[in-house]
């Protein structure tokens, strides 16, 4: 949602005297020099309209948080209990470890909290095609397809492998830098030998109305994990202000872990 607070009002001007009046007003902000005869000059906006709700995305996330807490704790959790394990989530996604005979058939008993309008309509499940685009709804990115492999860096930062794909997830990279520079093994590479990964990215950039082409070097992988607490083992992690970090002997008894193995990356 657009801040209207942030929007300025740009002013060009050719000669000294436009630029003397404009640079002495009071809400003059700052000036950009493109030529020896052309400026533009940045001055703030003295009313603001307020017409953009901004509150409106902020009650979208809070929402989203607890539809998705509930079908986590509340059922996730509840049915499969130590049998399942939270890898990854996003605002509105998870990527679950979980051990049962058969998931799909556990779908089918609860199909009132999933989306399966995107299976094959003769899929080897036998799940119905029902809840097509129903808010609230779960579905299975994967298609059915089984995930076979999964690593997870940080937020944004992640790849997994199903029977017919691998599927990578890199914030900032190029798509065509990600899919052409960087394989799943530099994934794992990273996260089991802390190796981070830089990529090269041609990139087309405009500073003072002047396009250029750039060659960047830019860290790709990275193991570093700021917004989370990384355990000894390098690979698990906790949420920053986890019961168990405010009673480490019980966290380390749990995980067999020595408190001296214990690393924050902050």
């Amino acid at each position: 949602m657009e801040n209207v607070r942030r929007r300025v009002d740009i002013r060009l001007c050719s000669t000294e005297e436009q630029a003397r009046k404009l640079i002495a007003k009071s809400n003059f902000n700052r000036r950009t020099i493109f030529s020896e005869n052309l400026m533009a000059v940045h001055l703030k906006k003295t009313n603001i309209k307020f017409f953009k709700p901004i509150h409106v995305g902020m009650t979208i996330l809070d929402l989203s948080k607890v539809l998705m807490y509930s079908f986590h704790y509340e059922y996730m959790k509840h049915r499969y209990d130590s049998k399942i394990k939270l890898m990854y989530t996003n605002t509105d996604s998870f990527i679950y470890e979980i051990k049962t005979d058969d998931f799909y058939s556990d779908m089918k008993d609860d199909l009132n909290l999933y989306d399966t309008s995107d299976y094959d309509k003769n899929n080897v499940y036998n799940l119905p095609l029902v809840n097509k685009k129903v808010i609230g709804k779960m579905k299975d990115e994967n298609k059915g397809n089984i995930m076979t492999e999964y690593v997870g860096l940080k937020s944004k930062m992640y790849a997994y492998k199903t029977n017919n794909k691998i599927e990578k997830r890199l914030k900032g990279i190029k798509k065509q830098t990600l899919k052409n520079k960087i394989t799943f093994e530099d994934y794992k590479d990273c996260l089991l030998n802390q190796k981070l990964k830089y990529v090269d990215m041609n990139l087309i950039r405009s500073k003072f109305h002047s396009i250029q082409s750039i060659k960047q070097n830019k860290l790709a992988l990275s193991y570093k994990d700021d917004k989370r607490f990384v355990n000894g083992d390098g690979i698990t992690t906790l949420a920053h202000g986890h019961w168990s970090l405010m009673h480490l002997d019980l966290f380390n008894e749990q995980y067999d872990i020595k408190s001296d193995d214990l690393i924050n990356t902050q």
